[in-house]
Parts: C-alpha cells; sequence; structure tokens
C-alpha cells in the first residue's frame, strides 16, 4: 500500500474524521456537565429557601393556633 494509491489518505482522513467527531462529542458532554453543575447549585438554593419558607409559615400557623386558642374558652383551636 503506498501513499499515492488513494487508500492510505483514505484511512486517515477517516481517522481524522473519527477524532474529530469524538472531540465534538466531548466538548459536548463537557458543556452538558457544566450547565447540570449550575442547575444542581441552583437546585440546593431553592431547596434551602423552601427550607426556610416552609419552617416560617408553620411558626406562623403555630402563632396562629395559640392566638385563637387562647381567644376560645377552653383553649380549643378551629383550625383543625
Amino acid at each position: 500500500m503506498s501513499k499515492t494509491d488513494g487508500v492510505w489518505p483514505a484511512r486517515r482522513s477517516g481517522s481524522t474524521n473519527s477524532r474529530r467527531a469524538l472531540l465534538h462529542i466531548l466538548q459536548g458532554s463537557h458543556k452538558d456537565n457544566l450547565r447540570l453543575e449550575v442547575t444542581r447549585k441552583a437546585m440546593i438554593h431553592i431547596m434551602g429557601d423552601l427550607r426556610e419558607t416552609t419552617a416560617e409559615m408553620q411558626r406562623r400557623e403555630q402563632e396562629l393556633r395559640e392566638k385563637t386558642g387562647a381567644a376560645r374558652p377552653g383553649g380549643e383551636s378551629s383550625l383543625r
């Protein structure tokens, strides 16, 4: 097989194309991983905010129960 019969350059070109294709796949995968990291961090912040909001709502509900219970005879709450 010689360089002039057309077989070698085609193989070489195919190999180059394969490397290019693999490079594009790896670059796409890297970009996807970066996006996933950003999304994961955003979800962590959202979950933290949800935890704080839930705690605040529970605190307010408890305050309302205590107010309502203190205002009723016998201390029973109407919020059950």
